[in-house]
């Protein structure tokens, strides 16, 4: 045999039952598991509910602002989406606005007059999401184009949206 070929070392014999190394043995069965039941939705109590009222009155006294309902949350230890709703119930209740709506127009005046003359064209019933459309071809932020419209329909004593029954279905930004 030549110097430049090098011998390979024999296996190590093994005895009965072992297994040479990297090779795994077959695992055993996984024991069947019930299915999990799904956790029930949370269901706040009459005093959880008070008390979110409570807070949510509290803190919107200056006003209402984005965050207050995760706030909320957090201070009571409650999930996120019970306050969502005992909040808007609240407010459906006691007819108070969302603080989105009561957003003033932040655009500046040529933005609501290049708004304006895209979206006139689109009444008397724009289609849905028109805010996003107008935003994307005006190449402007959504909430502006939104706060705009608004104060567009209020100028011509227009609700401030159409009847969902009545609105024309979504097509693409013009």
């Amino acid at each position: 045999m030549a110097d430049h070929q090098a011998r390979r070392p024999k296996p190590p014999k093994r005895s009965e039952g072992e297994r040479p190394k990297g090779v795994r043995q077959a695992a055993a069965p996984k024991p069947k598991r019930e299915p999990r039941q799904p956790t029930p939705p949370f269901t706040p109590t009459p005093e959880q509910v008070a008390a979110i009222e409570q807070h949510y009155l509290e803190v919107a006294r200056d006003g209402e602002f984005d965050g207050i309902r995760a706030q909320i949350a957090k201070d009571l230890s409650l999930p996120k989406s019970t306050v969502k709703k005992v909040v808007y119930a609240l407010r459906q209740r006691q007819e108070i606005p969302s603080w989105w709506d009561l957003q003033p127009y932040h655009g500046s005046p040529e933005d609501l007059e290049r708004i304006r003359a895209a979206y006139m064209p689109l009444l008397p019933k724009p289609p849905v999401g028109v805010h996003k459309q107008l935003a994307a071809h005006l190449n402007l932020p959504a909430g502006t184009v939104y706060q705009a419209i608004k104060v567009l329909r209020a100028e011509m004593n227009l609700p401030q949206y159409n009847p969902p029954e009545e609105a024309e279905p979504a097509v693409e930004a013009p």
